[in-house]
């Protein structure tokens, strides 16, 4: 089809430019694929065109909205800030710093980090079977959360069941170390939870969170435990050359000693021990996880992140790092309208996510990451969590922090954690 463009010059506009304008169904499944432009465009429609190459394309505004951030995990500096489609079109409110929105399963590596603290391990099994929650958490009405997929995976470590989302594990995790526990240990990343209430439901990220919030929160698990203060300008000078201004670092700081502490050292805030399982677990998802296209994507290890999904596919959220950065892309609608049919964080944000950090990250260097003292990589049964001899049948090797209190009687006794009871009172064994 011939175009005729506001400047008066003509553009050809072939099938492969508008294929990807299919229809919309009321089950919210999409149509069939156009087979010819003018299944798409007629004579006198006042259309928009996006130049790709030396090619057009058809192109629209979206009414779905979206938002990047990225930082610095050594410093805080913001790196890149994205708030919206553009300034004309919604850009007045920055979604990056204004848009509270539900992180889903993004918020369960804070979750998971609080159960370290609590004396859980990575081989820690947790049965994934149902739950019934007796009146609900606010509405009295009983609760019945479920996995994404719709299955019961049964007894899981938990390095797994955040490879894989599951939301049975979180919330049976969540009620062991109790919710109270989880806003505590959340507040620490510089989460705002002042409003938060103590319930189960938080296990599926039920509050609220703004995408530069839980960058700065996932800087955390990134630089080894240290939380960050972000920032925009670093210093500007006057016409004159003199400087005006000076942001004073605050950097993360491995070989400090208490007596060190000052305003630009950033405070420690999980050990090195707890930010480098979590990490090791969020490399895992990129890798073999619901954000594995990133691993097959950027085709390096030296990744990790976790998607979010929230109910109904309102909030879809990719928040992950590698070398030099931290980033967030989050995607939904202002008016909280449904994003659709399996407009997940996997597919729906992680690709921004992708796209961004082919650009920026530098090329990938044989890891030269050091364990932290207390770290040990054993071989464990992988369905009982247990240590078992490195030559045993299907043994599978596992990070575990033997500093932490209760781990001299590991490996003989992997906790489980079984619901047996209506008012979800659990058992450790």
């Amino acid at each position: 089809a011939t175009i005729l463009m506001a400047d008066g010059s003509e553009k050809e506009l072939d099938l492969d430019a508008v294929k990807w304008a299919r229809m919309q169904r009321e089950d919210g499944r999409l149509g069939p694929v156009p087979t010819s432009v003018n299944a798409v465009v007629k004579t006198g429609d006042i259309i928009r065109l996006q130049r790709v190459g030396e090619r057009w394309i058809l192109a629209q505004i979206p009414e779905a909205t979206g938002a990047l951030v990225a930082i610095s995990p050594d410093d805080g500096a913001i790196k890149a800030l994205v708030g919206g489609f553009d300034f004309w079109h919604g850009g007045e409110f920055n979604r990056v710093t204004q848009a509270q929105r539900q992180p889903g399963s993004a918020y369960k590596a804070f979750l998971y980090s609080a159960a370290l603290e609590h004396g859980f391990g990575l081989n820690t099994v947790v049965n994934d079977s149902p739950v019934v929650i007796k009146g609900g958490v606010t509405t009295g009405v009983d609760w019945r959360p479920r996995n994404y997929s719709g299955r019961f995976y049964g007894p899981t470590r938990l390095r797994e069941a955040l490879v894989r989302s599951q939301n049975l594990v979180s919330v049976r995790l969540l009620e062991a170390i109790t919710p109270q526990q989880a806003i505590e240990h959340t507040q620490r990343f510089g989460i705002p939870t002042e409003n938060w209430q103590p319930t189960l439901s938080m296990a599926q990220g039920s509050y609220s969170i703004n995408p530069l919030d839980m960058t700065v929160g996932y800087a955390a698990f990134a630089n080894g435990g240290y939380r960050l203060s972000p920032y925009v300008i670093a210093h500007y000078h006057s016409q004159d050359g003199v400087e005006v201004y000076d942001h004073p670092p605050v950097i993360k700081c491995d070989d400090c000693t208490p007596d060190d502490i000052s305003e630009s050292i950033a405070p420690r805030i999980i050990s090195a021990q707890n930010a480098f399982l979590i990490r090791s677990a969020l490399q895992d998802v990129t890798q073999r996880g619901t954000a594995a296209a990133a691993g097959r994507e950027l085709q390096r290890r030296d990744i990790g992140g976790k998607t979010g999904t929230t109910n109904d596919m309102r909030d879809a959220w990719f928040v992950g790092f590698g070398p030099g950065y931290v980033a967030t892309a989050w995607v939904g609608f202002d008016d909280y309208r449904p994003l659709g049919r399996q407009e997940t964080g996997g597919r729906t944000a992680l690709p921004m996510w992708i796209d961004f950090m082919k650009q920026v990250l530098p090329p990938e260097v044989e890891s030269d990451e050091v364990v932290p003292e207390g770290i040990a990589l054993v071989s464990i049964n992988p369905a009982t969590g247990r240590q078992v001899s490195s030559d045993t049948p299907g043994a599978v090797l596992e990070y575990i922090d033997i500093t932490h209190r209760g781990m001299d009687e590991l490996m003989g006794n992997a906790s489980v954690i079984e619901e047996d009871r209506p008012d979800l009172v659990t058992d450790l064994f």
